[in-house]
């Protein structure tokens, strides 16, 4: 196969965007129409499911677990991934120390 055979063949023939704004968390139902694109064009190699520009951190995680080929993001979003599987006790203490030196700088006492 020549160059332009294997450009051929490793050319999407369409993309296919999906997304879901899942302010109430991730239900059975949006689930099933996200994860529906995915398994129609599971049989074509040439079509790709692409979630793109996802508002919240879990879309990533959720456009994983439909199997999703590719998922867009934010520098926003991204910039969330050192979060992932840190311990959510330390991570709270973290913020209350922020919210208590952001507190003492602008002169709250309490």
């Amino acid at each position: 196969m020549g160059s332009e055979g294997a450009a051929r063949q490793n050319r999407r023939d369409a993309l296919v965007p999906i997304g879901a704004r899942a302010e109430h968390g991730f239900t059975r139902a949006l689930y099933r129409v996200t994860a529906a694109p995915v398994e129609l064009v599971r049989s074509y190699s040439n079509i790709e499911v692409i979630w793109a520009s996802p508002r919240e951190f879990l879309s990533i995680f959720q456009a994983d677990a439909i199997g999703c080929h590719t998922i867009t993001a934010t520098n926003d979003i991204l910039a969330k991934l050192h979060l992932v599987g840190k311990d959510l006790h330390e991570y709270s203490l973290e913020t209350v120390k922020m919210f208590r030196e952001d507190a003492v700088k602008a002169g709250f006492t309490l």
